[in-house]
């Protein structure tokens, strides 16, 4: 379904992020310990990825990415919301992805991007780590 020439999809949230669920989100972003469930905060909290609280967003999920194990479980839940793996390739461009864990990351991929249904992730991901240099 199109609405306004844009795929229905390019919805995930038809919330607003409110003052409760910005202090909420923030909270619960650092205990965040998987992306599966990073994937059900996500789908509830997105429209909270906005200015502020951006930084913590981008910090978690450069933590989640960085761990070993990190990408390969990125790429599943990436695989089954397409919405959560295209904010997440966006973002990875970030300056506020420290060098430590951009280099955590790239190690991550060339060893957790095995099958061809990854590899489109795997390649945005890439290029945009790798063009922050």
């Amino acid at each position: 379904m199109m609405i306004a020439g844009l795929p229905m999809f390019a919805f995930a949230s038809s919330t607003v992020c409110n003052q409760a669920d910005a202090q909420y989100a923030e909270e619960k972003l650092s205990s965040i310990e998987n992306w599966h469930d990073y994937s059900i905060f996500y789908k509830e909290y997105n429209a909270c990825d906005t200015s502020a609280l951006s930084y913590a967003y981008i910090q978690t999920e450069a933590r989640l990415l960085s761990t070993p194990g990190g990408v390969k479980a990125f790429l599943k839940e990436a695989n089954k919301d397409i919405f959560l793996g295209n904010s997440v390739v966006r973002k990875a461009g970030s300056d506020t992805i420290t060098a430590i864990d951009s280099k955590k990351i790239l190690s991550n991929l060339s060893k957790e991007c095995m099958s061809l249904q990854d590899k489109r992730f795997c390649i945005m991901l890439k290029k945009k780590l790798t063009s922050r240099r």
